[in-house]
C-alpha cells in the first residue's frame, strides 16, 4: 500500500509506478491525502492499521493477536504447562 500527499511534487511519479505495478497484476493500493505534501499525513496510524488489513484481506491470512502478553513465556501468548 502507498501513501501519498495530493500536493506532493513525486505524486505523477507515484501513481505511475502503483499503475505498473498493478498492471503487472500486483495487489496495491494508493491513498492520495487531500492537501498534504511530501509528510506524514496526520491519521498515519489509522492509514497503517488500513495498509495492514489490506494485506491480511488479499493474503487471506487470519490472525490472531495476543494483548496483555505478561508473564507468558513462549510464542503462544499462554503460559506454559
Amino acid at each position: 500500500m502507498f501513501f501519498a500527499g495530493a500536493d506532493d511534487p513525486a505524486i505523477a511519479h507515484i501513481t505511475e509506478v502503483h499503475g505498473a505495478l498493478r498492471s503487472s497484476g500486483l495487489p496495491v493500493q494508493l491513498e492520495v491525502v487531500p492537501h498534504l505534501a511530501h509528510e506524514y499525513p496526520p491519521d498515519l496510524t489509522q492509514l497503517l492499521i488500513e495498509a495492514l488489513r489490506f494485506s491480511l484481506d488479499e493474503y487471506r491470512m487470519k490472525i490472531a493477536l495476543p494483548i496483555g502478553l505478561s508473564g507468558c513465556t513462549h510464542a503462544t501468548g499462554h503460559p506454559p504447562g
